[in-house]
């Protein structure tokens, strides 16, 4: 169910941005009297969609909790944005309408990112020569990338993801999903090297109970 509400939040974020473009292309167009038309027409679906975007979103944020900065700002601006964007569609105030639509863009692209600069953490600069680094980098790693799904202490099993506390996998298998993914969970091979992995992993066997 919460795999579910995470894809349909999803898509109807799309859907919404690809109507707001559209609409805003008209209106930077001159195309009013299409603008008023097209808006006419999908008045219905906008409703639908802004709906479904706070139920989704709402839920989506009672599961994984407002932990992170970019998440609260991103919660607050997208609110604010929404009524900025009604408004200049409405009165036909181009500066209104693109302000709304840079901020849409910009906060889908701190959503993807979960960083308020839209910069992925650097893995590759955290320290892991030794054990005591690798543990520490590992542990950051995770705190980073794994507690919205697995929570602090792995238990969460938000998004139908594994109960760390009490699964078998060792260090090397638990390597291998972190790179590859398994089921929902996305592979990280692409941000994470095997060294880095491999200290994910460790960090992961502290908090079998």
């Amino acid at each position: 169910m919460q795999t579910g509400f995470l894809h349909t939040h999803t898509l109807v974020v799309g859907l919404f941005l690809a109507f707001y473009l559209f609409k805003t292309i008209l209106l930077l167009a001159g195309k009013i009297d299409l603008l008023d038309k097209v808006r006419d027409k999908t008045k219905v679906v906008d409703i639908v969609l802004g709906t479904l975007i706070l139920v989704t979103g709402g839920y989506l944020i009672s599961i994984i909790g407002v932990r992170e900065p970019w998440l609260w700002v991103k919660t607050v601006a997208v609110t604010a944005l929404i009524p900025v964007g009604i408004i200049g569609m409405k009165r036909h105030n181009k500066a209104l309408a693109v302000l709304a639509l840079v901020g849409f863009i910009y906060f889908y692209g701190v959503a993807e990112t979960q960083s308020l600069t839209m910069k992925r953490t650097n893995y590759a600069e955290l320290a892991t020569a030794g054990a005591d680094a690798a543990l520490y980098s590992g542990q950051t790693i995770y705190q980073n990338e794994c507690v919205r799904c697995h929570g602090a202490d792995g238990a969460a099993e938000v998004y139908k993801a594994y109960n760390l506390q009490t699964s078998k996998l060792n260090a090397a298998q638990a390597v291998d999903v972190i790179l590859n993914g398994r089921n929902s969970m996305k592979g990280y091979k692409k941000r994470l090297n095997e060294a880095q992995a491999l200290a994910v992993a460790e960090y992961v066997q502290t908090l079998k109970r």
